[in-house]
């Protein structure tokens, strides 16, 4: 949960958390009467994976000529990996490893080496780290004429293999490059320069993590939404029952004012319910009340970006149904 320096409002609220997940965080205000507010969302994968996959292996391959500071690294990404992919709705992960180089030229081969691994872990998929290197780049000083700035670029290799169905496909590779700017140390021996840019090398392997993680794996994202609190009696005795959990009763208040002579007052009530509606999971319901509302020939910023917010999610709700099997 973020914090912030100024708060002069605050809901608390907790609600079903459905496929396409919603769990709200927190709402803070800038002292008008619009509130922001995070909730947490689960985001699709780049790809689906068969249903029938539901726990992962992932493991790094030696390195041809076993230089033990690659296969260390290896084994640092593929557990920073694992570690990410714990967070992971759809998929149960085994501990990472580092094992014999695989051969990749030898479908029947890889197979059945990848198909040994998951009995052992009881895994019905492996994520395989094939390749990892580094690439350095010295940036020259023109006014000086000397090379003064390291860029280290961290490349990585990966594959996604489900052993009964006997290949790869090419959704299934990835690569994932991340590039670091670091001064360059003259006093350094070759030997303490390659240390210095592994280290910075395994500083990298949490976004690397990120970037796999999110392609293979539905994830938690974090979502900005707005509430309204127009300072009225009522809408301040709806946000206390908001920051209690009693979304229904917070319902009630609105809906009475949704039904009133005041435009806008109605406006904002009917805009909070559609909220209300999202974060216990019915997405039709909040995108039907908002498109009443932007049917209107003047449409507050809020309500627009919100609309646009829900087509989106609903659009991701479809795929989620598919990652996870439903």
């Amino acid at each position: 949960m973020k914090t912030y320096s100024q708060i002069s409002f605050l809901i608390i609220a907790i609600a079903t958390i459905t496929l396409s997940g919603c769990t709200p965080l927190c709402c803070v205000t800038d002292g008008n009467n619009v509130q922001e507010l995070e909730i947490d969302v689960i985001r699709p994968a780049r790809i689906t994976v068969p249903k029938k996959v539901k726990k992962l292996l992932i493991v790094a391959e030696k390195s041809p000529d076993n230089d033990l500071q690659t296969d260390s690294l290896a084994t640092e990404y593929v557990k920073q990996l694992a570690g990410y992919m714990k967070s992971s709705p759809r998929f149960t992960v085994a501990e990472a490893k580092l094992i014999d180089e695989l051969n990749h030229a030898d479908s029947a081969l890889l197979y059945s080496k990848l198909e040994t691994l998951c009995k052992i872990d009881s895994c019905q998929a492996v994520i395989v780290l094939e390749y990892i290197a580094l690439r350095p780049t010295w940036i020259q000083n023109s006014y000086y004429d000397t090379h003064d700035l390291l860029v280290l670029e961290v490349i990585t290799k990966w594959s996604l293999h489900i052993p009964d169905e006997g290949k790869v496909a090419d959704n299934y590779r990835f690569t994932a490059s991340k590039k670091i700017r670091m001064q360059n140390n003259k006093d350094l021996t070759p030997k303490e320069e390659k240390n210095r840019m592994i280290a910075q090398a395994i500083e990298l392997s949490e976004v690397t993590s990120f970037k796999i993680g999110r392609r293979i794996s539905p994830m938690w994202d974090t979502q900005k939404r707005h509430i309204v609190n127009r300072g009225s009696d009522d809408f301040r005795l709806a946000a206390k029952h908001v920051n209690n959990n009693e979304w229904e009763k917070a319902n009630e208040i609105w809906l009475k004012i949704s039904n009133g002579n005041g435009l806008g007052l109605s406006r904002d009530a009917s805009y909070n319910m559609a909220l209300t509606m999202e974060m216990q999971g019915n997405l039709e319901g909040a995108f039907a009340t908002i498109e009443q509302l932007t049917s209107s020939v003047f449409t507050e910023w809020y309500i627009a970006g919100y609309q646009k917010a829900l087509a989106k999610r609903m659009h991701e709700d479809k795929i989620l149904e598919k990652q996870f099997g439903k």
